[in-house]
C-alpha cells in the first residue's frame, strides 16, 4: 500500500474519531508536539525493552514501529493543516515581504507606535 495513502486514511480515521478541524483547531503547538512525542515514545519502546526472545519479535517490533510512524505522520499533517487554517484568519504585520503573526497585545503596541501596515488575511 502507498504510504501517503495510509497517512491519509489515518487522517480520515482521526477526523472521524475526534471531530475533524473543529477539534483540531483547539490545539496549539505544545499539544501537537505532545501527541507526536507520545507516538514516538510508543514506537521506540519495544526496542528498548529487555527481551530474551528478540529474534522472534523483530518483525513485530518493526511493524509496530511503522504503525506508529504512520500515526506520527498523520498527526504532523493534522497540526500543519490546523496552523494553515489559523494563519488564514490571524491578522498580520508586514515587515518587508515577510508577514508576522500578531496577537492582541502586539497589535496594540504596533498601533500606538504606528509601525508598518496592518493587514488581515481573512476574506
Amino acid at each position: 500500500m502507498d504510504i501517503l495513502k495510509e497517512v491519509q486514511e489515518e487522517r480520515d480515521h482521526q477526523d472521524k474519531k475526534w471531530g475533524g478541524p473543529n477539534h483540531d483547531d483547539d490545539h496549539g503547538p505544545y499539544a501537537w508536539v505532545s501527541f507526536i512525542i507520545n507516538y514516538l515514545g510508543k514506537s521506540i519502546g519495544d526496542f528498548l525493552a529487555d527481551d530474551s526472545q528478540v529474534q522472534n519479535r523483530v518483525e513485530y517490533r518493526l511493524r509496530n514501529f511503522r504503525y506508529n510512524m504512520i500515526k506520527v505522520a498523520a498527526l504532523a499533517v493534522a497540526a500543519a493543516e490546523s496552523v494553515d487554517r489559523k494563519l488564514k484568519t490571524l491578522p498580520t504585520q508586514t515587515f518587508g515581504h515577510r508577514p508576522v503573526i500578531l496577537f492582541e497585545s502586539e497589535k496594540a503596541l504596533i498601533k500606538t507606535q504606528n509601525i508598518g501596515k496592518t493587514e488581515s488575511k481573512a476574506p
